[in-house]
């Protein structure tokens, strides 16, 4: 992504503290901010998307940010949910999901790949001021 602008986003979070301060990122760089509270959330809103088998009309959407704890259904379940609706073909094209945490341990990083996350965003004492991550092979 060379640039944030008109992107549509949807972010996956539960804190609602967390949820501003993205969103205001996001929107600052020019994306579209949609917000679910949690995966089953997030699920019900790419069923409203443009993804959507014989949805064409429906939401734009362009990439997930999703936090990986979360109630009701966390990150990493949501992520695999997605990719099987995708496998199944019941999502047109490949969703990318960036995982948003401040726990970025090497092993979550893995689990976060396996479940199918393209990248990890960690956000914890970092200076940064945009929220597009680097991809994992990149370290």
């Amino acid at each position: 992504m060379d640039k944030a602008s008109n992107y549509e986003v949807l972010l996956v979070e539960d804190n609602l503290v967390n949820q501003k301060v993205l969103s205001k990122q996001l929107k600052k760089v020019g994306c579209v901010v949609h917000v679910a509270n949690h995966g089953g959330e997030a699920l019900n809103f790419l069923k409203t998307s443009n993804l959507w088998r014989d949805n064409a009309e429906g939401q734009t959407l362009d990439i997930v940010l999703m936090d990986l704890e979360m109630p009701v259904m966390d990150g990493l379940t949501c992520a695999r949910q997605i990719r099987e609706l995708q496998s199944q073909g019941t999502l047109t094209r490949h969703v990318p999901i960036i995982a948003v945490t401040a726990n970025a341990r090497k092993e979550q990083i893995e689990i976060s790949m396996a479940a199918g996350m393209v990248s990890h965003n960690h956000f914890h004492n970092t200076n940064r001021t945009h929220c597009f991550p680097i991809p994992f092979d990149s370290k």
